[in-house]
């Protein structure tokens, strides 16, 4: 696969977006996670594990309904790289002076599904991910720096992945002959050679669909309890996933917690792609998406400017409806 690249290199536009996928065509030998947990008692567990605290660098996983996350096993950086096409726009939350430390988001429910396809990889491959705005940075060389938190639903390896990806911009590969050390060479399009490296990954459940309105949770946190680790962490009905990384590691002394501003958050294609609803189907999704615990790093709630932006290649093919509605440390939307 090739990475996910922004929309627009240069734009320093984020969003705070959900977008809901729905129920899945059944796949031979899928393996999806189960959903018997899911309940209004689901969300409490969730949002009680996605606050309690992890130790430091590494991987984690918690069980219902326990709270208390364990390190295990990481899995070593998979090659999913950014992505050279993409036209989406979405409703986007902008934080303004304030510095965005953390936020959650999921699909508070859904109607109407027939099908979702990725538009390459076929039927319920998908992906979940809150993508910071792009800043000016300088790693080596001055360029543009970009930061995505991702859950890819990847149903060939009868699993699904989290993970961080980092990108170097503005043909940092092309003006400079080559990308930094540990970080890979890719052809970001118009002309352009860009860099990307992805952290640590860890291996999840299959996630139907249809099961996004359990819900299924995205976190993403920038200088987590003020020490400068990035995470990533996910939720289904039963357990929780985090990965978390030394955001200075790929941005030497430029990370993502000084210059987080906006943020988008939806449901995309993998790569190159859209998630694509009910094609060929008259029946029309509807879907409302939430994200809350939209603080800065010190956990100061956040009410969010909605603009319409987007910053990533993926897409999918549903529509704003044009309601909208932002408080203190909250933002939230419809699409169909």
């Amino acid at each position: 696969m090739q990475p996910n690249e922004p929309e627009s290199a240069n734009a320093l536009m984020l969003s705070l977006v959900l977008v809901a996928v729905i129920s899945l065509v059944p796949v031979a030998n899928a393996n999806f996670a189960s959903s018997t947990l899911g309940s209004p008692s689901t969300r409490a567990w969730q949002d009680e594990a996605l606050n309690a605290s992890l130790n430091g660098v590494g991987c984690f996983t918690v069980s219902y309904p326990s709270t208390s996350w364990g390190n295990t096993t990481c899995s070593a950086p998979t090659d999913v790289g950014p992505a050279a096409v993409g036209n989406t726009y979405d409703d986007i939350g902008s934080a303004g002076s304030s510095h965005i430390g953390e936020l959650d988001g999921y699909v508070s429910s859904m109607s109407g599904f027939v099908s979702e396809k990725d538009s390459s990889a076929g039927a319920n491959y998908y992906s979940l991910q809150a993508n910071a705005n792009t800043w000016t940075c300088t790693v080596t060389y001055s360029t543009t720096c970009w930061e995505q938190f991702i859950f890819d639903n990847l149903l060939g390896s009868s699993e699904g992945q989290v993970y961080i990806q980092y990108q170097l911009l503005a043909n940092y590969s092309g003006l400079h002959n080559g990308c930094p050390t540990n970080w890979t060479s890719y052809n970001a399009g118009g002309g352009d050679t860009d860099c990307y490296m992805n952290s640590n990954t860890l291996n999840t459940h299959q996630e139907n669909p249809s099961g996004l309105a359990t819900p299924i949770q995205l976190k993403a946190q920038a200088d987590y309890s003020s020490s400068g680790d990035d995470v990533v962490r996910m939720c289904d009905a039963s357990q929780c996933w985090a990965v978390t990384e030394f955001d200075n590691s790929p941005f030497s002394n430029n990370p993502l917690y000084s210059n987080w501003k906006q943020v988008e958050w939806n449901v995309f294609g993998l790569s190159k792609s859209g998630a694509e609803f009910n094609v060929g189907s008259s029946t029309t999704i509807s879907v409302s998406i939430d994200v809350t615990s939209l603080a800065t790093d010190s956990g100061t709630s956040i009410t969010p400017t909605v603009v319409l932006g987007g910053t990533t290649g993926e897409w999918n093919n549903m529509n704003l409806t044009g309601t909208t509605n932002a408080g203190s440390g909250y933002y939230s939307f419809s699409e169909n």
